[in-house]
């Protein structure tokens, strides 16, 4: 995975957050989404207020600087698989 510690981090707290709100588990989560994984990690992603983009457009999350598509969603794939 090559999205760094910190920005995984955010993204974690953020996702763990959100969940809590739902009143929901990954497990429950994954299985809403099991017939598009895909869309999870971008529905999640904008619902728990994680919007990447690049540090020079003053982007609270920059990972475009050093990360694609693919990296963020192998990323969230980590997030639920542990």
């Amino acid at each position: 995975m090559k999205m760094t510690k910190e920005h995984y981090a955010q993204m974690s707290a953020a996702f763990d957050a959100k969940l809590a709100a739902l009143a929901m588990t990954k497990a429950q989560l994954v299985e809403a989404y099991a017939d598009r994984p895909q869309r999870l990690a971008w529905d999640l992603l904008s619902s728990a207020g994680i919007f990447p983009g690049h540090a020079h457009n003053d982007a609270a999350w920059p990972v475009y600087d050093y990360l694609n598509d693919v990296h963020i969603e192998t990323a969230v794939r980590h997030y639920f698989a542990t």
